[in-house]
């Protein structure tokens, strides 16, 4: 997510996200960089649109069948859960679970 926004490199945005609960197979929770969301909650609505744009080209949003609009809608919450989280003061998070190959 990310280097979608500023253009930094991925390998360095794995140094930035804070591990709070790691294991072999998941789930993996990180805490989300202040700056980060403090830049997914200022987002204008332009912003959102171009930026989902961009990531609707992604490997893993073409690969798992997302539109851009189905990106659009899942950046609209991500953003506003920043928002919540910039005007409360608190951490964000972020959490992946592994579906496991069948």
């Amino acid at each position: 997510m990310r280097p979608a926004i500023n253009g930094q490199p991925i390998e360095e945005l794995s140094k930035l996200y804070d591990p709070i609960s790691e294991s072999d197979e998941g789930p993996w929770v990180f805490r989300i960089p202040h700056e980060l969301v403090t830049r997914l909650a200022a987002l204008s609505e332009g912003e959102r649109r171009k930026l989902a744009r961009r990531w609707s080209k992604g490997q893993e949003f073409v690969l798992e069948g997302w539109d851009k609009t189905d990106v659009a809608r899942a950046l609209e919450l991500i953003c506003g859960q920043a928002r919540k989280g910039s005007r409360a003061k608190r951490h964000c998070f972020s959490g992946c679970v592994s579906r496991g190959i069948v």
